[in-house]
């Protein structure tokens, strides 16, 4: 696997978390809505420099 490659699977993981949940305690309702934003935009962003790629739970597969 070259070094694209790992990449392209981290952030794969990375975005299928980000479907799942966010991972903050304690913050305003101000905070959890900044927070939506930026998981959107982090899954837009990889699905955009993606494509049609998918990644399992195992990055090694």
């Amino acid at each position: 696997m070259d070094k694209r490659a790992i990449k392209r699977a981290i952030l794969g993981q990375l975005a299928a978390y980000l479907r799942r949940e966010i991972p903050i305690d304690d913050v305003s309702e101000a905070d959890l809505g900044r927070a939506d934003e930026a998981q959107r935009e982090l899954i837009e962003e990889f699905d955009r420099r993606a494509g049609d790629a998918k990644y399992s739970p195992d990055w090694k597969s």
